[in-house]
């Protein structure tokens, strides 16, 4: 579902034209052009407007409706993953919207002469050529794992930003849809009643969720995918159930003894030694490849899975997002850094001192680390400057919900594009807003708590929407050793206060075979040429040489972007 759009500036004035040349080649003048499966782009006409529609757009409303909104530039409560291109034949522009949080990429391009907006950027570099090198990306995506805000490889090109449209006329605006923290409340409710209406709300919005077709759905052993399958019986649709990890893993194991005793069919997806010899590697490849650089080799596993069930079906409903709009964060990770820990909490100039010390920028010449890391400190300045009004940890959710929700799911979503459909009911925006005004909602937990009995309300939601759904499921022991129904009652959250030790105790050291896999391949990444120019070439080698895996995802990060550097032809 990818597309370009290039607008000649001389030519504003008879852009009618534009989107009828989806199959226009040359390289000069306006031009639409679409990349994609026919039934991925349908086309809606309003008496002003053309709309083309390119994706997986889910709305439950009449197309009059649809239209009104998409004219309005409203799709705040439009569900699913899409882009919206429209020409607005009055005011003589063009309009591309895409689908909540920007999950999926915008990058735009301006010079004085063209303006390309596009699904990706080696289709901007077709018309542009070689484009510079933004050295300060690189820098963020070793400390952050992804760069923020709006910058990307090239200095020349934009991402556009979460919740933003860009139109196009006799000039280029970039406008927001809507505002999240504008969904904030003082006083958010809390008890039984608001847990059943979330409980009545999710299954109100995620049933539109579920294709006419057969589709799997993610069944793990935490909360957020045995929440699918519980709604996904009680709403009588068809699907089967998959999970992946190595064989010794708690959701694999777990997930496909429970899919026996509900009798629902389970795909185990094994990321065992086959998968890390025969597979590991090309995955890897390809998900770098194919989400251009923005994911690594340690999710080549994603990649695995949505091959393998794209062999059975069309669409996956995935539990992507649910923990993260229920549970308060309280680990680093992948998804959020110990740099940027550090920088929303630490409420002095103290945090500044922990990113320019970070042992991640070994890997990065001093020199690069001197130009750039000033105006990045600037920048994260600049953030907290302009969201003065918002309290710490509102502040980091509007961050999770505006930037990591983009820049570590995205790029997730676009491989499986290639593959089949991904459909995340967690994420529909009036299920959003609605959690929102309830006390159930992250961003009114205290910022970074360990305190497992403070934790628990963020997974009350589940255990609602399980007892409305599956008594079967209510009952089943998850991966963190207590059942959905034990958050229920009072002897049952006295075993919350080992979850914790009980997931040390219980999962694999390795359950999507990262390190493994990276161990297993690590002669083929001595191979990757590294772009002297940013990073240490010498060390990056003698990390690799010595299998030093202690801080295997920063090695990784500087691997796959160099690998993509290299493909790419930047470097």
């Amino acid at each position: 579902m990818n597309f370009i759009l290039k607008i000649d500036k001389e030519e504003t004035k008879q852009l009618s034209e534009v989107m009828n040349r989806a199959d226009l080649k040359k390289k000069n003048g306006s031009v639409f052009l679409y990349h994609g499966n026919s039934e991925d782009r349908k086309e809606l006409n309003a008496e002003h407007e053309k709309i083309i529609v390119i994706g997986d757009l889910l709305t439950g409303i009449k197309n009059d409706e649809l239209i009104n909104k998409i004219f309005n530039n409203d799709v705040s409560e439009f569900g699913g993953f899409f882009y919206i291109i429209k020409l607005n034949k009055l005011q003589r522009s063009i309009s591309v919207l895409t689908s909540v949080f920007n999950i999926l990429p915008v990058y735009v391009f301006e010079d004085d002469k063209n303006v390309l907006v596009s699904s990706r950027m080696e289709y901007i570099t077709d018309y542009t050529g070689k484009l510079t090198l933004n050295k300060q990306y690189l820098i963020e995506r070793i400390l952050f794992n992804y760069a923020i805000t709006e910058d990307t490889i090239y200095k020349e090109v934009k991402l556009l930003p979460s919740n933003h449209y860009i139109t196009i006329s006799d000039q280029t605006i970039i406008k927001k849809c809507f505002d999240i923290a504008d969904y904030y409340v003082s006083s958010p409710a809390a008890g039984r009643i608001i847990l059943e209406g979330v409980a009545e709300k999710f299954l109100e919005t995620s049933s539109k969720y579920f294709p006419e077709e057969n589709a799997a759905l993610s069944f793990t052993s935490g909360f957020d995918g045995r929440t699918l399958v519980a709604s996904g019986i009680y709403l009588n649709k068809d699907f089967i159930t998959y999970s992946f990890g190595s064989p010794d893993s708690v959701d694999l194991t777990l997930a496909s003894h429970q899919a026996v005793v509900l009798g629902i069919d389970f795909i185990p997806i094994a990321l065992d030694n086959d998968y890390i010899k025969n597979d590991s590697l090309q995955c890897g490849l390809d998900i770098i490849k194919n989400t251009e650089g923005s994911a690594s080799f340690g999710r080549a596993h994603y990649k695995f899975a949505a091959k393998k069930l794209g062999e059975r079906v069309n669409y996956i409903i995935t539990g992507n997002f649910g923990s993260e709009l229920f549970r308060a964060f309280h680990n680093p990770g992948v998804v959020i850094s110990e740099e940027m820990i550090s920088y929303f909490e630490i409420e002095n100039d103290e945090w500044i001192e922990k990113i320019k010390k970070s042992p991640k920028l070994r890997y990065i010449n001093s020199d690069i680390i001197t130009e750039c890391i000033e105006n990045l400190i600037d920048k994260l300045i600049s953030y907290k400057r302009i969201h003065v009004g918002l309290d710490k940890n509102q502040l980091f959710y509007k961050f999770i919900f505006e930037e990591v929700f983009r820049k570590y799911f995205g790029p997730e979503i676009v491989m499986q594009s290639h593959f089949l459909k991904n459909r995340s009911p967690y994420l529909d925006p009036s299920f959003v807003k609605y959690l929102l005004t309830t006390k159930y909602s992250g961003v009114y937990s205290k910022f970074f708590t360990h305190n497992p009995f403070q934790r628990f309300k963020g997974q009350l939601p589940y255990a609602y929407i399980i007892k409305r759904t599956s008594p079967q499921l209510m009952n089943m022991i998850t991966g963190k050793g207590y059942k959905p129904a034990d958050l229920l009652s009072f002897y049952g959250k006295s075993k919350i206060a080992y979850a914790k030790l009980y997931e040390k105790r219980s999962d694999s050291e390795d359950p999507f075979a990262v390190r493994n896999a990276f161990l297993y391949n690590s002669d083929n990444y001595r191979n990757i040429r590294i772009l002297k120019e940013i990073y240490r070439d010498e060390f990056i080698k003698e990390t690799l040489l010595n299998n030093v895996t202690s801080d295997i995802n920063s090695l990784i990060q500087v691997l796959s972007i160099n690998y993509y550097l290299n493909q790419s032809g930047i470097a």
